[in-house]
């Protein structure tokens, strides 16, 4: 028994040994690491715009009966003019009292209420943004955010962004392993890295109120970035 158990152990230590014989060569090899990035410009093809309708009156009642009329016509307005893909919905609702600092009484007094609804319009139509701005502020819309441009679809625009960071890291590694008179062996790490594509703001209606009679408004999305990065650490010899 006493053999057999010594032959156990010698068979346990061999291939515990093997193993560390192994891993002191892995840290032993030679290494080049290297970062790589890869940019891909996407044209926008969504936009969210924020529509705004607030009312003012002595009551909250009549603040309210106010805003609720205007936010009918408006939301008519927006639904008449934006396509089967496209949504509306209700992104906020506030109510809140407004108070003046009166000067001589030293004190802030109540002067009335104000009615806050907001809409959220999702469109895929772009050059329609601007006839949805117009059309909107002129039965009732008294401030806009937006528009904000995004894309649908980012993973394609993250692959091809991936694959150029990729060649980016590979053309870096072989031009220095060549400067440096050593060779690549094989790739021993890859760690890639999305950036998310920031949304695209053409212009900013916040805290502006936008007179019905304004000329046509004009929106020009742009471009958007959709970059990847990615390390890679290469065996060489």
């Amino acid at each position: 028994m006493l053999k057999y158990r010594l032959i156990i152990f010698l068979m346990f230590a061999l291939v515990i040994g093997s193993q560390s014989v192994s891993y002191a060569q892995d840290n032993n090899a030679r290494t080049l690491n290297v970062n790589g990035r890869g940019e891909v410009k996407a044209r926008p093809d969504v936009a969210y715009l924020n529509i705004s309708v607030i009312s003012k009156a002595k009551t909250a009642q009549a603040a309210l009966k106010d805003n609720a009329n205007k936010t009918t016509n408006v939301l008519n307005k927006i639904k008449s003019l934006i396509g089967k893909q496209d949504t509306v919905k209700t992104s906020g609702f506030n109510l809140a009292p407004v108070y003046n600092y009166n000067q001589t009484a030293k004190k802030s007094e109540l002067t009335g209420y104000s009615v806050s609804n907001e809409l959220i319009i999702k469109t895929v139509d772009l050059e329609n943004l601007g006839n949805l701005i117009d059309s909107t502020t002129g039965v009732g819309a008294n401030r806009i955010n937006g528009p904000r441009f995004d894309i649908l679809d980012k993973n394609k625009y993250r692959k091809d962004a991936l694959r150029l960071a990729v060649k980016d890291a590979k053309d870096t590694a072989s031009v220095t392993a060549e400067a440096a008179g050593v060779s690549i062996v094989q790739i021993m790490q890859l760690n890639p890295n999305y950036n998310n594509p920031q949304p695209l703001y053409a212009r900013n209606y916040d805290t502006m109120k936008v007179a019905s009679d304004q000329a046509s408004t004009p929106i020009e999305s742009g471009d958007i970035t959709v970059s990847a990065n990615v390390n890679i650490t290469f065996q060489i010899q």
